[in-house]
């Protein structure tokens, strides 16, 4: 018996949260960012920490727009994208491989996609590589193991 494997399109649950769109024709499987308000978006410059993907497409200033905010989305590539490999924002908004242990890590490949503007399918991850807590917190850490050295 050959059991069906499902390879297209997202799977499970995913968090979808409508915002307001800052531009128009902001296309399906583009990463956003939170700009003036809480409530709007706009899509995201190059390597940098997203709010979301674009979950479908607006046509005009002012919209409501569904972002993915978790979960599984259909995102847009700008270049080619294996299976596996952790995604970083390009400066359209489309994703690209992390190239440096410092990008910020916005996605995880689940399909492969060959060509600039191939829609892959992707999982929202909710981790950075240049995150300022990292370093803030390998400092602090330090500066308190320095501080119970000189209590002793």
């Amino acid at each position: 018996m050959t059991l069906a494997v499902a390879t297209k399109g997202p799977i499970g649950p995913n968090l979808v949260r409508t915002y307001t769109a800052n531009t128009a024709a902001m296309g399906k499987g583009l990463a956003v960012v939170p700009i003036t308000d809480d409530n709007t978006v706009a899509i995201a410059g190059a390597n940098v920490p997203v709010l979301g993907f674009v979950d479908e497409a607006n046509i005009n200033i002012g919209d409501a727009i569904g972002i993915v905010e978790d979960g599984e989305f259909i995102a847009k590539i700008g270049a080619a994208v294996t299976i596996g490999q952790f995604l970083k924002t390009d400066s359209s908004g489309r994703l690209i491989p992390t190239a440096l242990l410092s990008d910020n890590i916005v996605a995880k490949a689940l399909s492969s996609g060959s060509n600039a503007n191939d829609y892959i399918v992707a999982k929202v991850t909710e981790f950075y590589g240049s995150s300022s807590s990292s370093s803030s917190s390998s400092s602090s850490s330090s500066s308190s193991s320095s501080s119970s050295s000189s209590s002793h």
